[in-house]
């Protein structure tokens, strides 16, 4: 095998939101548009080397964050 099983691995989850307005004025001439986005994932699966005769084994040791402001005009 190339990875020693993990009795304990689990699925990756994803937690996501995101808020945002659009407005118009001056007869469509001008146009706004903002949005907050966050994504977290969190259990993600990496391959980590156990250094023994076993090899790597796959562990739920990392977690992944991504967020910001989308600003358009």
């Amino acid at each position: 095998l190339a990875y020693s099983p993990d009795r304990n691995l689990r699925w990756e989850q994803v937690a996501s939101h995101e808020f945002g307005f659009e407005a118009n004025a001056f007869n469509n001439r001008l146009y706004v548009e903002a949005a907050y986005y966050n994504k977290r994932t969190k259990d993600l699966m990496i391959a980590e080397r156990t250094g023994g005769a076993v090899g790597n084994r796959l562990g739920n040791i990392a977690e992944i964050v991504n967020k910001g402001i989308e600003l358009t005009s």
